[in-house]
């Protein structure tokens, strides 16, 4: 039985890690994020050199040098919106501006090229695959706000009330 238990779990975590690793197209796909955008810095923070943003490089919930201590806050957007103004008082890598990124800034992260997530995994590692609240209402819709599903890297709009995951941004020019 121990072994049948063993066997199982093998299965299960094969099967797991199978399903959630990120697969590209470096063949037929252009590089929309490479490696040479992007400078890593040793505070938690990642500078993208194209669009003069800082990153954090781990999602609200996640930390460590590879985000793989705690786990990856799941919020609405109301709660998002309050979160990031709670960071706005406190020091995060020794600035005190984060904020929500916008839709088009969020945009920018996509990795097209990737799957599962569609980000840059060395710029961004262990990224969860997942919905990522932008600071951009949807104007014809109060209870809808846009944002950026990780797996495929494609915006569109979800309910506010509704859970996703935050990135916190900074402009550094």
């Amino acid at each position: 039985m121990k072994h049948l238990s063993g066997l199982l779990f093998g299965l299960l975590a094969s099967h797991v890690l199978s399903v959630s690793a990120q697969t590209c197209d470096y063949e037929h796909t252009p590089v929309d994020t490479p490696d040479a955008r992007y400078q890593i810095d040793n505070d938690g923070t990642v500078t993208d050199l194209n669009t003069h943003l800082m990153w954090q490089i781990c999602p609200a919930g996640l930390s460590g040098k590879d985000c793989t201590n705690g786990k990856a806050t799941e919020m609405n957007w109301q709660q998002a919106l309050l979160y990031a103004e709670e960071q706005r008082g406190k020091k995060l890598a020794g600035y005190n501006d984060w904020r929500l990124p916008t839709v088009k800034e969020l945009r920018t992260l996509s990795n097209r090229q990737c799957n599962y997530p569609a980000v840059n995994i060395h710029a961004f590692p262990n990224t969860p695959s997942y919905w990522y609240w932008s600071i951009s209402p949807v104007i014809s819709d109060g209870a809808y706000a846009w944002g950026i599903a990780s797996d495929y890297g494609y915006d569109s709009w979800s309910n506010k009330l509704n859970k996703g995951l935050i990135r916190l941004v900074r402009t550094i020019r």
